[in-house]
């Protein structure tokens, strides 16, 4: 048992040092929701109100999509949301 903690750490730390800052501003006058992909063992949606701000961790491998209403309308890596 001990071995299977020390693996799901080590693996968790492996993860955490490739996580970067990411920015997004929803520039629409509608509702957006934002979900995360391609982020292992984590599950993370939010809603963004027209023309606000937001700040999150997110691994570089992953994609922010953004949806109005139910359709996507949008894919971003977030290697490109990165903050510099």
């Amino acid at each position: 048992m001990n071995q299977r903690v020390a693996a799901v750490r080590e693996s968790l730390s492996a993860e955490s040092d490739r996580k970067v800052l990411c920015f997004y501003t929803n520039t629409t006058n509608q509702l957006q929701n934002l979900r995360l992909i391609k982020m292992p063992n984590t599950s993370w949606q939010r809603v963004v109100f027209p023309g606000e701000r937001l700040m999150f961790e997110a691994i570089t491998e992953s994609n922010l999509e953004v949806y109005l209403n139910d359709t996507v309308t949008a894919v971003i890596p977030c290697s490109k949301l990165q903050v510099k």
